[in-house]
């Protein structure tokens, strides 16, 4: 399934912006019975973006820090939490340049909480039901399309970069997640120029291994 021209989306879709004391809301889609409601608060200063992925525990904000250690036992409002929060590579632009953007999130033992949910990815059924996910900034909104699934060393290189300046590094990384997925998206690796790598924790057996969900991303709003 190309994401490009040839590819329709069969929707209509745009955002509502309310102004609050509260900060930016967006109501997703227009307003109708399904709709839901993301709400960025002015209180909680590191917070960049919001992740929504229907029918699934995914409804969470996603912070930046200056390092990778700040939340993963802080939750958005800085306080203490074991499950932490989902948080963005501090490597990262922060304004969604990057050709592969970086998020992390915990995988907690007996909880569906964070990213716990994100290793149910491993079944082509699952995804079927949950092919997209939405991600939400203070600017704009993305339809993210499940791209590949795949289980991968925890190590500080791979699927840990950005790939700034390096668009065939970019490319090659594409083509293998393609290969090695677990799913068939049926999205060519041609197709994707911006990627959504969704990042957690193996349990069991495969500790010292990373989940990692990657999407495409496609900017819905004008």
């Amino acid at each position: 399934m190309a994401i490009g021209a040839g590819m329709s989306l069969g929707i209509t879709l745009c955002a509502f912006l309310l102004c609050s004391f509260t900060g930016l809301k967006y109501i997703w889609p227009p307003p109708q019975e399904n709709s839901f409601v993301i709400d960025f608060t002015e209180e909680i200063e590191d917070e960049e973006l919001w992740a929504k992925s229907a029918d699934t525990p995914i409804n969470d904000p996603i912070c930046i820090a200056a390092d990778n250690d700040y939340y993963l036992y802080r939750n958005f409002r800085r306080q203490s939490e074991f499950a932490g929060c989902l948080f963005m590579d501090f490597r990262g632009s922060g304004d969604w340049t990057n050709r592969n953007n970086l998020v992390y999130g915990h995988t907690v033992a007996g909880s569906t909480t964070r990213f716990g949910t994100l290793r149910y990815y491993s079944s082509q059924v699952y995804y079927r039901n949950h092919p997209v996910m939405w991600l939400f900034t203070r600017d704009h909104v993305y339809k993210c399309y499940v791209f590949a699934v795949y289980k991968t060393r925890f190590t500080k290189d791979g699927v840990f970069k950005t790939f700034e300046g390096d668009p065939d590094g970019f490319t090659a990384w594409l083509k293998e997640a393609e290969a090695k997925s677990v799913i068939d998206s049926n999205i060519s690796y041609r197709d994707v120029t911006k990627t959504l790598s969704l990042c957690t924790c193996c349990t069991g057996a495969s500790q010292g291994y990373r989940w990692n969900v990657v999407l495409s991303l496609v900017q819905q709003d004008p």
